[in-house]
């Protein structure tokens, strides 16, 4: 009987020190994890800053992308609703575009802003295609390699205005036109009076957009239109993915107005 109490007082002793061990054991990995903390703050913190920056940078480039889907779908639709042109003729444009953005500092996108533009005014693709490099030069000559989309919007639609025989666009930025040229302007069919719009941009501007390639104004202009560029490849390959995305997440968010409007004292 003795020995199986002494049996028993050892057994509750040797309980009671692994309980201790093992308290002793928390309160260590209690405190190691108190000391980590700092630490697992900053890699959280550090791990939102890349997650954000991350996500951030795609919402940039998949906005680039989808602006510059809709400047290409705009010129489409113009020239379809005025023309009837199709994709494929478009497409002449758009190349075009992509061209003289290779050749000069005037990024694709404002490209395709003065294409379109043209386009508003009714004329047939090939008069646009022709006047679009004088445009440039006149542009860049004018308001330097940072031009906004803007100044090439305005400036165009001045030189738009000229080919509808309007000359007060042109003589009140101080081009001088001769009769004969205000009379081929004025009576000659598109093509003619574009023409004769483009001989007289190019006796003062001609080059002046491709040679601003050799300053460094220029230089940093050319820098940013292929970072653009980049941006705009990129932005590309995560559309789908968006679209994919918005389709269905759609109507999961359609739901829960529905459900907000009919319990409005629940969504308080």
């Amino acid at each position: 009987m003795e020995h199986a109490i002494t049996y028993i007082i050892n057994a509750k002793n040797q309980t009671d020190q692994a309980f201790k061990e093992v308290e002793n054991n928390a309160k260590t990995l209690n405190n190691k994890i108190k000391d980590l903390q700092p630490d697992f703050k900053k890699m959280a913190t550090i791990g939102g800053i890349a997650f954000g920056a991350i996500s951030g940078a795609i919402g940039l480039m998949t906005k680039k992308a989808v602006e510059a889907e809709s400047q290409e779908k705009r010129l489409l639709e113009l020239l379809k609703t005025t023309h009837g042109a199709t994709k494929e003729q478009v497409n002449v444009l758009l190349d075009q575009a992509g061209a003289l953005e290779k050749v000069g500092v005037v990024a694709k996108s404002n490209v395709i802003q003065t294409q379109s533009q043209l386009a508003t005014f009714d004329l047939q693709l090939e008069t646009i295609r022709k006047l679009t490099p004088a445009i440039l030069d006149y542009v860049t000559a004018e308001k330097g390699a940072s031009a906004t989309t803007e100044d090439f919007k305005s400036m165009t639609n001045g030189l738009a205005q000229a080919l509808q025989g309007n000359f007060g666009s042109l003589t009140r930025v101080g081009f001088v036109l001769d009769d004969e040229t205000k009379a081929l302007i004025s009576n000659g069919n598109e093509m003619e009076r574009a023409l004769a719009l483009v001989e007289v941009l190019n006796s003062t501007y001609k080059g002046f957009n491709e040679n601003l390639k050799n300053t460094t104004e220029g230089s940093l202009q050319v820098f940013k239109n292929t970072m653009e560029n980049l941006s705009e490849t990129i932005g590309k390959i995560f559309i789908p993915a968006l679209n994919s995305f918005l389709l269905a997440i759609t109507p999961i968010i359609e739901k829960i107005a529905e459900w907000v409007e009919k319990n409005p004292e629940w969504t308080k």
